[in-house]
């Protein structure tokens, strides 16, 4: 489990007596990013050993539950798990690919130079691998279009129109910002 902690930075800034007035959303957002780049030195070191792995963000469905069970202080957030493990024989069709590059780092400058190009890319192996077969996000009142493809940018913009879609559960997390602050987390 990889955790955004305040909990340390507030009880050491009691413990040498001083007030704790970092109750910032960039406390938050250091907090968050520490436990993904935790997280993400975990993905390599596994992938190192040969082993495969799954970053579960369904621990935010029930922060609280997840406090509870793993004991967790206020100024402490689950963000996200991480199964590891040995890969099955014949159950994946590989590692699922990522965005192209070219589209994904910019040198200087933000670009948008290779975007179309780098989009149709990977529509076209995202839909030659069949990934979004029986996962196709529908929006009410719109109906279906005809003849279209169904690759990760129609997949992407149709959750993106339901912010319930974005995440498997995103009902469930409707009240994070209120979570997290009964759970110590300010967003001044």
């Amino acid at each position: 489990m990889f955790c955004a902690d305040i909990y340390r930075l507030k009880y050491v800034t009691m413990r040498q007596g001083y007030q704790f007035a970092a109750d910032t959303l960039e406390m938050f957002l250091l907090a968050a990013v520490d436990a993904a780049l935790a997280l993400q030195n975990a993905l390599v070191a596994a992938d190192s050993l040969g082993l495969v792995t799954v970053p579960v963000g369904s621990v935010r469905n029930d922060p609280n539950g997840m406090a509870e069970e793993l004991g967790l202080p206020d100024g402490v957030f689950a963000i996200a798990g991480l199964s590891i493990g040995f890969e099955r024989e014949g159950v994946r069709r590989g590692v699922k690919p990522r965005l192209p590059e070219q589209i994904t780092v910019s040198h200087e400058e933000y670009s948008t130079k290779y975007l179309e190009e780098g989009l149709a890319e990977y529509d076209r192996v995202m839909i030659e691998r069949r990934t979004y077969d029986g996962r196709r996000v529908s929006i009410a009142g719109e109906p279906e279009r005809e003849g279209m493809e169904y690759g990760w940018c129609e997949h992407s913009a149709r959750r993106c129109t339901r912010p319930e879609a974005i995440a498997a559960s995103a009902s469930l997390r409707e009240n994070l910002r209120q979570i997290l602050e009964q759970r110590g987390f300010s967003f001044q």
